[in-house]
């Protein structure tokens, strides 16, 4: 999925693949985009489970 194809950053997030995380991990010049992107995966899931959470779904 490409950015330009969200709504906006939330949806962009929220859509993105774990295959996708990964890839961008592997394309990671940095040690520290690697710890970014890892951390973008944590707020990810984050996300969703508060998602799942407010619809009552456990």
């Amino acid at each position: 999925m490409e950015f330009k194809d969200s709504k906006n950053l939330y949806d962009y997030i929220i859509h993105l693949s774990t295959y996708d995380i990964n890839k961008m991990i592997e394309k990671a010049e940095t040690e520290e985009e690697k710890i970014f992107y890892l951390k973008l995966e944590e707020l990810k899931t984050q996300l969703l489970q508060e998602k799942l959470i407010a619809k009552g779904v456990y």
